[in-house]
Parts: structure tokens; C-alpha cells; sequence
């Protein structure tokens, strides 16, 4: 097979086929706003895949493994989703976005690529460490229930940080310097 581009945007899909590995070509794939309550165990088998947009489904639960590490790009907004489980090992992602479900804690991201992080929009109480270990350029956690900062702060090559929206009672002493 040599598909190499897939979109599915707005088809009235409830579930991707199990077979859908057989399409190993496959680079990216759009299934945005759909009602889609899980992707298949097959799907980490899609080993070429470095583009996903997911959102706007009803996924609730994606395990470890549900992705191939070859993932570059991963939307994952507006869905159901209330644990991040499914990043690890993602050694290649670059942007993720978990904007708009219902995740109340991280673990700790272990992303050496990640660029661009967009958690806006659920129930975050707190941010795990760490975050100054990846090489962020924009973090947005609006809309969340951040009541502090990391202690550990956030990389040097932050450009963009969105705090708006929290529980904040002080500004993060931690934030990056320019020189």
C-alpha cells in the first residue's frame, strides 16, 4: 500500500478499523471530529506515522504503546481523556496538544524533542518537574487549576508561556532570563 496521506475529518466515525496497520506507508492521518472512542491495538504498528490529528473525538483512554515513536505531531484536543499515558516514548514528538479534556495530573514527560506543549483547559492542579528539561518553546496550561510554578521552572528557550486562568497567587519566580 502507498497511501501515504489519509483524511478522515468529520466522517461520523465511531472506530477505526483493526486492520488499519496495514497501511504502512501512512504518514499522517486527520480523523478530527469524529466520535471515536478508542483506537485499535494495531495502531502503534503504523511505524511511518509522524502526523495525527485526534481531536474532537470521545477517546477516553490511550495506553502506553498506542503510538509508534516515529510520531512527530499529536492533537489530541477535545476529547475525554484524563490520563497522558500514551506519550511515553515518544522519543520523536516535537507537539502535543491535550487541550480541552479532563486531566488532573501529568507524569512526569520525558519528550527530548518537544517544542510545543498545549495543556489549556483542564483540571491541572499542578505541572510535574521536569519541564526545564525539554526543550519547550510554547506552553500554554490557561484555564487549568495551577495554584503554583514548578520550582524547577521551565527551559531556557521558552518564548511563549500562557498562564492565563489558574489559581496562581503568585507570578513563577522560575521563569526563564534572557540575557
Amino acid at each position: 500500500n502507498k497511501l501515504r496521506v489519509l483524511w478522515l475529518k468529520d466522517c461520523s466515525l465511531t472506530h477505526l478499523d483493526d486492520n488499519i496497520d496495514n497501511l504502512q506507508a501512512l504518514r499522517e492521518l486527520d480523523i478530527e471530529s469524529n466520535a471515536i472512542y478508542y483506537l485499535p491495538s494495531t495502531f502503534g504498528r503504523l511505524r511511518r506515522l509522524k502526523w495525527l490529528n485526534a481531536a474532537k473525538n470521545r477517546l477516553q483512554s490511550l495506553p502506553m504503546g498506542t503510538f509508534a515513536e516515529s510520531l512527530a505531531y499529536l492533537a489530541l484536543s477535545m476529547n475525554r481523556l484524563e490520563r497522558l499515558d500514551c506519550a511515553a516514548g515518544l522519543k520523536n514528538l516535537t507537539d502535543l496538544s491535550v487541550a480541552c479534556n479532563h486531566l488532573f495530573t501529568l507524569p512526569v514527560l520525558q519528550l527530548p524533542k518537544l517544542a510545543r506543549l498545549n495543556l489549556d483547559s483542564n483540571e491541572l492542579r499542578e505541572l510535574p518537574s521536569g519541564l526545564n528539561d525539554l526543550p519547550l518553546v510554547s506552553l500554554r496550561v490557561g484555564h487549568n487549576r495551577l495554584e503554583r510554578f514548578p520550582e524547577d521552572g521551565v527551559g531556557a528557550n521558552l518564548e511563549y508561556l500562557g498562564l492565563a486562568n489558574n489559581n496562581l497567587l503568585e507570578l513563577p519566580n522560575s521563569l526563564p532570563s534572557r540575557a
